[in-house]
């Protein structure tokens, strides 16, 4: 590795990769569009998705006579100057591609000090700096939405404030019934005891009145008090036999009702998945949003906002044109932008995962595979 020249800090995988080709281009500024992809050459790239550098004035045709769309930096702010034209720089960017991009770019004295996630739907951005003194360097081209040089993120820092939002769970109301259930059985034994008590004193009274009385009379009575005593256990065990069978009655009704209204949620959900699927679709080597598809996914997240309990897994299909490596990313970036923009409109990230399965389960209608699917479950 050459001796650190400049440190390069970035947001987002492909902003900062365009942050290193500027630090070349200022430690090189009469480099040429060839000189450009020799120094990084596209077999840093898993996939055969061309040249990592482009002219920007120069349009790519690919075989069906469409040309692509969202795959180099192609605004006049993200073009980078070189000796004999302007350049585009691809931007479709693996996490692998990614990794050996910035190995590769030590040879050149070119250092990745830092590199954060941005927001959804907003740009990366990226600074260089000086390794020894940190101080900030004029770049080639203007430079996009520049991170903080602050180590803290104030916008996370806000969020982490905020007090967590509570949730109210069945269960939590279930056990609070059973336990009040408890409690007045305990009340009704205790006054069952109590009533033993009093009927054993008035048996103890009649007995003494009977041997007063003579052993004929004494018998008699005895006789009535084990009459007496045998009929109040009756009730007693009686009483307590319908208390507990009123008491797990009530109990099951209860996490019957808890458990029928869970699923029913998650019904609801996938109902409106049902509705709604058909909207949720992407233009040919597209992953963004389209405004039909928004109407459907701000529907899906107020629901999933008004049931907690419940997770969805997005999973990213593609059509079976380009590259199998070109397809699989593309299905994951589609699947990521669903759950990015579901993120953004107040549903927990935590309850969504996103998976991309390419081309395995193409049917070959081209419009019907660029899509997403939505898998919902129940905690």
């Amino acid at each position: 590795m050459s001796e650190p020249k400049i440190r390069v800090y970035g947001t987002a995988q492909n902003r900062t990769a365009l942050g290193i080709v500027n630090a070349y281009l200022r430690l090189n500024p009469n480099t040429t569009l060839n000189a450009l992809n020799e120094a990084f050459p596209e077999t840093l790239f898993t996939s055969n998705a061309g040249l990592i550098f482009a002219n920007a004035d120069e349009t790519a045709e690919p075989a069906d006579g469409k040309p692509k769309k969202d795959i180099y930096f192609d605004e006049p702010d993200e073009l980078l100057q070189l000796k004999d034209c302007k350049a585009k720089m691809f931007k479709t960017w693996t996490k692998g591609d990614y990794e050996r991009f910035v190995e590769h770019a030590k040879q050149y004295g070119i250092i990745v000090a830092e590199k954060k996630t941005s927001s959804a739907f907003t740009k990366g951005g990226y600074r260089l700096a000086d390794p020894e003194t940190d101080q900030e360097l004029d770049t080639p081209t203007p430079l996009l939405n520049k991170p903080e040089k602050s180590s803290t993120n104030k916008s996370d820092k806000a969020q982490s404030d905020k007090p967590a939002k509570k949730k109210t769970r069945w269960w939590l109301w279930l056990l609070l019934i059973i336990l009040l259930i408890i409690l007045l059985l305990l009340i009704l034994r205790c006054c069952g005891c109590c009533s033993g008590t009093c009927n054993n004193k008035a048996n103890t009274e009649q007995q003494s009145l009977a041997n007063m009385n003579g052993n004929d009379a004494n018998a008699n009575a005895n006789a009535n008090a084990d009459a007496n005593a045998t009929t109040s256990a009756s009730s007693n065990a009686d009483s307590n036999a319908n208390a507990d069978a009123d008491t797990n009655t009530d109990a099951q009704q209860a996490a019957n009702e808890a458990q029928q209204a869970v699923e029913q949620a998650v019904e609801e959900v996938k109902r409106t998945l049902n509705e709604k699927f058909a909207n949720v679709q992407f233009q040919k080597g597209l992953a963004a949003v389209t405004p039909e598809s928004k109407e459907a996914l701000n529907m899906l997240a107020s629901k999933l906002k008004e049931y907690p309990d419940a997770t969805l897994k997005v999973i990213g299909h593609a059509s079976k044109e380009g590259s199998l490596e070109f397809n699989q990313r593309i299905s994951e970036a589609r699947a990521k932008t669903i759950v990015d923009y579901l993120a953004s409109q107040g549903v927990e990230r935590s309850r969504l995962q996103y998976e991309g399965k390419g081309i395995s389960e193409a049917t070959g209608n081209a419009d019907h595979d660029r899509r997403v699917e939505f898998v919902v479950n129940n905690n």
